[in-house]
């Protein structure tokens, strides 16, 4: 959620609240510079509004899930396990 500010007129305010989804091209790019950087045998890639991960151990992607959890980004992260 983006809050902007309250506009107050006669009688009234108002206050828009933006909904976001996904993540923003510029921040997906920095959270890939980090993985990238942080020398775990694995794979970033942005797909649309989202980032894919691909490793061959699970305990190496547990490790990006760890450093993108210690970088505290703005916004709410969702980590998505499909190796099971």
């Amino acid at each position: 959620l983006k809050v902007e500010s309250i506009e107050v007129s006669t009688g009234s305010a108002k206050q828009e609240i933006l909904l976001k989804e996904g993540i923003d091209q510029e921040i997906a790019k920095k959270i890939t510079q980090m993985i990238k950087s942080s020398k775990v045998k694995v794979q970033a890639s942005v797909q649309g509004e989202s980032i894919r991960v691909n490793g061959k151990k699970r305990d190496d992607l547990q490790q990006v899930i760890r450093v993108l959890k210690e970088a505290n980004f703005d916004l709410p992260l969702q980590f998505k396990n499909f190796r099971d």
